[in-house]
C-alpha cells in the first residue's frame, strides 16, 4: 500500500519539492555569514521592528501592572465590548489570533 505521504506528492509539482523552507536566523548569524557588521545590518525577514518601540508605547506599556500574566483566553471583556458595539450577544462573536 502507498503512504499517504507519497499519494499526496504525487499530485505536487516536482520543482516544489526542491523548494527549501523558510528557516530564520539570528541577526548575529546574518552578520556573520554575510561578512557584515551586525549594527549594519536591518532585518526584516521575522517582521521584527529594527528600531524598537516608541516612547509612546512604551509608556503605554507601563500603565498595565500585570503584562506577566496570559490574558483571558476567551476574550471575554473584548467580546463583550464587539457585541455591544455590532448590537449582537457576545456569545456571537468570535476572536482569535491573526
Amino acid at each position: 500500500m502507498e503512504s499517504p505521504n507519497a499519494a499526496l506528492w504525487s499530485l505536487v509539482n516536482e520543482r516544489l519539492g526542491a523548494v527549501k523552507e523558510y528557516a530564520p536566523e539570528p541577526l548575529e548569524a546574518t552578520a556573520e555569514r554575510l561578512r557584515m557588521p551586525a549594527d549594519r545590518l536591518i532585518k526584516l525577514d521575522a517582521n521584527e521592528n529594527p528600531y524598537g518601540p516608541t516612547p509612546a508605547a512604551q509608556d503605554a506599556v507601563r500603565q498595565y501592572n500585570d503584562l506577566n500574566r496570559y490574558p483571558d483566553p476567551l476574550a471575554r471583556r473584548l467580546r463583550q465590548g464587539l457585541g455591544d458595539f455590532c448590537g449582537v450577544d457576545s456569545s456571537q462573536v468570535v476572536v482569535g489570533n491573526g
